[in-house]
């Protein structure tokens, strides 16, 4: 770099992140994090710091029914947006988080501080050091939007590094759909939310990724004072999905409900871990994931609650249901309780089989062939996640989904 060249402060913060990429080693395959993942599928030693795609992003989109839409290419510094305009003058803010860099540096350089932990710090390191564009929301304080904001990460390139951060004020509601239907081959996406005090946020993260694809993803949510999050995940595509959800519940009265919906085929391998860390008291946390797995795919949930032991009148709860539609389709659940203090409810549980066999000659009793009928019992099952889906584009192709990996 010539001597008169001088980095920006992001520059100097992918720099950083692009040295700890390089010092760092990958995590040990004896990691409990990592033991059933071969971290070498990310192919990571094929990365370099100038990398580039050609993908492009859209110049101009239509937000439709949504209140804010973005799309964003790999490796393109902007995004293209469409806000309504009678919010931006409530003072949201949505747009490509490099542009937020530097117009609300104080929102977002805190969001940037890496803290995914020992086994997720090479993968950090290279998110941290190549993502490019990214989208960042801010909702300020007691501003209520009803509409959902649509994020939509495209593909386009071999390693994509996606990164959203969102800022929830006080008081505040939002709504946030994070699409990675379109993604590369090989993806490392991280993410940021931050609720703030009385605030609520729904959020709902859709990977419909080719069946070719290796997709990672670690989100961090911070919950402050009766702070509540309603969080939604919908994992369907990849060839490997592995993924990282850390709720901490930081104020008293901070409320977490987690669902999560996995539909694998073939032989997709779905890794999902989640954390519900309780550091106040009278926090609570409400978990269901449900996997529904045909072929020889397999599902692994590993599920932590920690309660610490200050943490007075909290109550916890975690739910992971499988159902099994081949004698080849494998689910593997792991729930764990850290409970530091004896002033808490806390409960766990879980459950795998295959589908009812009375309940499939009842629907074959009333005319459906056993394909329909394995699609309405999976849908069914299902159901009481997916209902909760706030955009119409997402409902419909959901059961088509499915549909066509009961085939």
């Amino acid at each position: 770099m010539p001597a008169a060249q001088t980095l920006s402060e992001l520059d100097e913060l992918r720099r950083d992140a692009w040295n700890a990429f390089q010092a760092s080693a990958a995590p040990l395959k004896t990691s409990e994090f990592w033991r059933r993942v071969d971290f070498a599928r990310w192919k990571l030693e094929e990365l370099r710091p100038d990398s580039v795609c050609n993908a492009t992003t859209p110049s101009k989109i239509d937000r439709g029914a949504a209140a804010g839409a973005l799309r964003q290419a790999p490796a393109f510094p902007d995004a293209a947006v469409d806000l309504d305009p009678a919010l931006a003058a409530k003072g949201v803010v949505f747009t490509s988080l490099e542009k937020a860099f530097r117009d609300h540096p104080n929102l977002v350089k805190p969001a940037l501080m890496r803290c995914a932990g020992p086994d997720l710090a090479k993968l950090e390191a290279a998110n941290a050091a190549l993502w490019k564009g990214g989208a960042f929301l801010y909702v300020p304080n007691g501003v209520l939007v009803e509409k959902p904001f649509d994020v939509a990460f495209l593909g386009g390139a071999k390693h994509s590094f996606p990164r959203l951060v969102a800022v929830v004020g006080d008081g505040a509601e939002a709504t946030v759909i994070e699409d990675h239907s379109e993604a590369a081959d090989l993806s490392t996406a991280f993410g940021r939310l931050k609720v703030g005090r009385g605030a609520r946020l729904n959020y709902f993260y859709n990977q419909g990724l080719p069946k070719t694809a290796t997709h990672f993803w670690n989100q961090r949510i911070d919950l402050a004072q009766d702070a509540h999050l309603r969080h939604t995940s919908i994992l369907l595509g990849g060839a490997l999905h592995k993924s990282n959800v850390h709720v901490e519940l930081l104020g008293a009265g901070a409320r977490s409900e987690l669902f999560g919906v996995v539909f694998g085929s073939a032989r997709q391998f779905f890794d999902t871990t989640t954390w519900q860390m309780h550091r106040a008291s009278r926090s609570q946390s409400d978990l269901l994931f449900k996997a529904a797995l045909k072929d020889r795919a397999r599902s692994v949930y590993t599920g932590m609650i920690r309660v610490e032991k200050d943490a007075l009148g909290c109550d916890a709860f975690q739910q992971n249901n499988n159902l099994l539609l081949s004698d080849t389709a494998r689910a593997d659940t792991t729930p764990v309780l850290e409970i530091l203090t004896d002033q808490v409810r806390c409960k766990h549980g879980a459950t795998m089989g295959p589908v009812s066999r009375e309940e499939l000659f009842y629907l074959a009793c009333r005319g459906l062939d056993p394909k329909e009928a394995a699609k309405q019992l999976v849908m069914g099952f299902f159901e009481p996640i997916l209902a909760q889906v706030p955009l119409e584009r997402l409902k419909e192709e959901l059961p088509g989904r499915v549909e066509r990996g009961l085939e």
